[in-house]
């Protein structure tokens, strides 16, 4: 799963909760394949056009489950400059 969360105040955060701004969050998933000959996974790139998102700070996770059902999760803080 990938996803771009905007991090926003306290009241941007009410404001959501509210129903008075649009979410500009973003989530992509799918089920990976395994190789048929190794039994693991194919490396994949990923491209995302966060283009048409707000300029501001938003939180970009990426979380991978492994075959054991384990979940690994990395996040990095990015700031979009010349949004929409």
């Amino acid at each position: 799963m990938v996803g771009v969360t905007p991090r926003r105040g306290f009241v941007s955060k009410v404001a959501a909760a509210l129903g008075l701004s649009g979410s500009q969050d973003v989530r992509v998933a799918w089920a990976e394949p395994l190789d048929e000959r190794s039994g693991e996974s194919v490396g994949r790139t990923l491209e995302l056009d966060l283009s048409g998102l707000s300029e501001g700070q938003y939180s970009l996770s990426v979380a991978v489950r492994g075959a054991d059902g384990e979940v690994a999760t990395v996040s990095r803080e990015v700031e979009l400059i010349g949004g929409r």
